[in-house]
């Protein structure tokens, strides 16, 4: 009986909270769709209760309960960096900046999961945050004329748990400074 197959005896759940949304028919299934997307990385339980009759008014012998978890969609690093891939001429007090494509779990993004190399030297520094934006600051200027590599690593995760999809991986290039006569000059 389609009329007993209502939001509230076939319904969806995070927890304990009641999923929005319509319920439609193919043939015999019910079809259940949410008012909007699910949340990314979340257990849903589905329940078709005993209120649900057949078309000769029996009920369901028992309560039909079944779980699953929704994909979590891996977040990336968002171009442009700061500075960008290959980029030459790169001030030597410049902040190292990468923008995510979702809101990060801040605690997973450390100097060594977010960090900067000239060759196999790690750039001591501190990582602070302005949005989803991570900010990478050399506790020194940077060298002069010099490759650095920056990456973020896998380790790092969103809010939900779920890792970035695959390293991040970039370089770029300090400037190199023109020398200079110091004063004074010997006549």
């Amino acid at each position: 009986d389609q009329s007993t197959v209502t939001t509230t005896s076939f319904n969806l759940k995070a927890g304990s909270t009641v999923i929005p949304g319509a319920i439609s028919w193919n043939g015999n299934q019910a079809i259940f769709t949410p008012s909007a997307d699910l949340t990314e990385n979340t257990v849903y339980t589905a329940t078709i209760t005993t209120a649900v009759t057949d078309a000769h008014g029996v009920a369901l012998a028992t309560n039909k309960v079944w779980s699953f978890t929704t994909e979590g969609i891996a977040p990336t690093v968002v171009e442009p960096t700061v500075p960008a891939n290959g980029a030459t001429g790169v001030l030597l007090n410049s902040a190292i900046k990468a923008n995510f494509s979702e809101a990060m779990n801040q605690s997973t993004v450390t100097t060594t999961r977010f960090n900067v190399k000239a060759g196999r030297t790690a750039v001591a520094g501190a990582i602070t945050w302005s949005g989803n934006q991570a900010i990478f600051t050399p506790a020194a200027d940077l060298a002069e004329n010099t490759v650095y590599t920056a990456t973020i690593t896998t380790a790092v995760t969103d809010t939900h748990g779920v890792a970035l999809a695959a390293n991040k991986v970039w370089s770029f290039t300090t400037e190199a400074t023109a020398p200079t006569v110091v004063e004074p000059t010997v006549p």
